[in-house]
């Protein structure tokens, strides 16, 4: 088992702001009656809400905790810019 300390929760939390900044204006959201959609990298797509993602990021490290992964992160960017939020 693999325990991660606040100190670590805390670094990797920074990494997916700065992630969720820089890559955030690219991406692509669809509006979809499960939340939002955004087109991946390779080709898939993940449903956001501002709850949670189905990322592998937020289904293994951010569920069941404050942490959000990039796109939660970059969708709520999103609705702030477009005025939804």
């Amino acid at each position: 088992m693999v325990t991660i300390t606040n100190e670590t929760a805390a670094r990797e939390q920074e990494v997916r702001v700065t992630r969720a900044v820089s890559e955030g204006g690219e991406m692509v959201w669809t509006k979809t009656a499960a939340g939002w959609s955004v087109e991946t990298a390779s080709g898939g797509h993940y449903v956001v809400s501002r709850d949670g993602c189905t990322c592998p990021d937020h289904q293994y490290r951010c569920a069941g905790t404050s942490r959000r992964c990039k796109h939660v992160l970059a969708l709520a960017l999103y609705l702030v810019r477009k005025g939804l939020l």
